[in-house]
């Protein structure tokens, strides 16, 4: 195209010369000592631009083959480009497809000829790790390092996480915490340091970077509000280990209201309250806790809570029964505070509710207890009996999966409340 244009643009240029010449044709004259030529003007300007062609010829041919061996050169380059960027893809298309032996030979085959070998071993580093080889991984990290050595935040963060995944979390803490004293706010390492920490339950540590978390929104605020609550748990029960009453309530007094009305929190104070023998403010946060967020199984530990002021845990109990009059759980708690009062007739008056609702082991067998109590062992071992047979058929219906016939129950005669 280009020379038919240059063609074309010649042609003009001849036809407007012819045209110029046509009326006057002219003549030059050359002289030179005793020599003179004259010459048409029309063939003056041919020569003219003869010369001049054959000299533009001639220069570029001597540069042509001066720069041959540079373009050969290059030529010889943007192949073997070429040919590093078709196996790196090749091999980015394997790994993704799971095929982890051949994604490594394809990465590393014209890894010396790409422009970027750090992607390369980085995914070859991948690669070898799905086929269990730490060894070639951790190579191919080192390479990496060294063919870009100012991309030391991208390679730790990228090892980080292969070592994460390959569950060697004190290796992946020692890098993210060197790379966190250089880039502290870095948004994709603190997320990796969240993770980590949780899965090795450092709650110290995920407590400091919470707030980061938070104002960088690294995550939803359904996730951040999880793992808060995860955290402070995570907190209240180490310092339930170590034995530190006086810090655990210290703690939990510190924390926003609107997380000690959180129902998980409550319950997580409670048992660590526990842990601690503090069984007397574990009861009150039970208590307060349970209207909340009614649960049968922790109505039945609240019932198991031996505290110096038992008649207050029996109020507090009975209280509840005005909205839930109908559970078998909180009568047999209520029967189990009554007992501990010595109040048998109330007592029993609750633990035959409760099986009257919902017949369960534990309710026979505290009956049985309190029948033995008031001296009636007949009636006792018949509640025994009862339970025993409930525990019996319950146990081979989880062995056989098949449901056996349900033995009659000995009917309880009504005995009037003492």
């Amino acid at each position: 195209m280009k020379a038919l244009l240059v063609l074309l643009l010649a042609l003009i240029a001849s036809v407007g010369l012819a045209l110029f010449l046509r009326e006057d044709v002219g003549y030059v004259m050359i002289s030179y000592g005793h020599w003179t030529i004259e010459v048409s003007l029309a063939l003056f300007l041919l020569l003219d631009f003869a010369i001049f062609a054959v000299l533009y010829l001639m220069l570029r041919s001597f540069f042509g083959v001066r720069s041959m061996p540079k373009r050969l050169h290059n030529l010889r380059t943007n192949w073997q480009l070429s040919k590093a960027q078709i196996a790196m893809t090749q091999g980015i298309i394997e790994l993704a497809e799971g095929d982890w032996k051949r994604a490594e030979k394809h990465l590393l085959s014209h890894v010396n000829e790409s422009k970027i070998p750090l992607v390369n071993y980085l995914a070859a580093a991948q690669a070898a790790q799905k086929q269990g080889a730490i060894e070639r991984r951790d190579e191919y990290i080192r390479l990496a390092h060294e063919s870009m050595p100012n991309a030391d935040l991208a390679i730790g963060l990228a090892q980080a996480e292969l070592q994460l995944a390959n569950e060697q979390h004190e290796e992946a803490l020692f890098i993210l915490e060197a790379l966190r004293s250089k880039t502290p706010k870095h948004p994709h390492l603190l997320k990796l340091l969240a993770k980590l920490y949780e899965v090795m339950e450092k709650w110290g540590d995920l407590q400091q970077i919470l707030p980061e978390l938070k104002k960088h929104k690294l995550a939803d605020a359904d996730k951040l509000s999880q793992l808060e609550i995860k955290v402070h748990t995570g907190v209240m029960h180490n310092l339930a280990a170590d034995g530190e009453v006086s810090r655990l309530t210290g703690y939990w007094r510190t924390l926003p209201g609107a997380l000690r009305s959180n129902t998980d929190l409550m319950e997580a104070y409670a048992h660590a309250l526990l842990e601690t023998h503090d069984i007397e403010t574990a009861a009150i946060v039970f208590a307060a806790l349970l209207p909340k967020a009614w649960n049968s199984e922790l109505v039945l530990f609240y019932g198991n809570l031996e505290t110096c002021d038992n008649a207050k845990q029996l109020i507090t109990a009975e209280g509840w029964l005005t909205t839930h009059q109908k559970d078998a759980d909180l009568l047999l708690t209520v029967a189990r505070l009554s007992m501990r009062s010595k109040l048998w007739g109330k007592a029993r008056s609750y633990l035959e509710s409760s099986i009257n609702l919902d017949p369960k082991p534990a309710a026979y067998n505290e009956l049985g207890r309190l029948l033995e109590q008031m001296d009636e062992p007949d009636m006792a071992m018949s509640c025994y009996r009862s339970g025993l047979a409930m525990i019996t058929r319950q146990s081979a219906n989880a062995n056989m999966l098949v449901e056996l016939p349900k033995p009659e129950e000995e009917a309880l005669p009504a005995l009037a409340s003492s």
